[in-house]
């Protein structure tokens, strides 16, 4: 019989790093004032309440941190880095943070103290073709 500690579960969020918290919040207002699901909204109103993250890779961390603690381990985390119209370019650098900081930090906080019997995150299987190690079609 299967444990709820076995479950598979996963979260979403939104972030928005950058190198101060008063950075952050000046270059992503714009963009969440024009997020259809903010509308009428205050920006600290919905990053005390929601997963929504504005600040420093490290407050981003911290902030995620905390989710284990409401919910138990978890094996998957999205982050939503798009909404509101920003641009590739501010895109790229969000990606680059979660790659660089924030996910290596998580990482490194909630592997060592995960639970035992709490299932390892489930991965797809590799496409066909050469991106996934297969062999191009022909």
């Amino acid at each position: 019989m299967a444990r709820p500690e076995q479950a598979i579960v996963g979260l979403g969020g939104q972030i928005f790093a950058a190198r101060s918290e008063a950075e952050a919040i000046e270059r992503y207002t714009p963009y969440f004032r024009n997020t259809y699901v903010y509308q009428g909204a205050a920006l600290e109103e919905m990053t005390q309440h929601t997963p929504l993250a504005v600040g420093t890779p490290e407050q981003i961390v911290e902030k995620y941190l905390t989710y284990r603690d409401a919910i138990g381990d978890y094996q998957r985390q999205a982050f939503n880095v798009d909404l509101g119209g920003v641009p590739h370019k501010e895109i790229m650098k969000q990606i680059e943070y979660l790659g660089s900081e924030i996910v290596p930090a998580l990482r490194a906080e909630l592997e060592p103290t995960k639970p035992e019997g709490v299932p390892e995150a489930p991965l797809h299987p590799a496409p066909p073709g050469p991106a996934g190690g297969g062999r191009a079609p022909g």
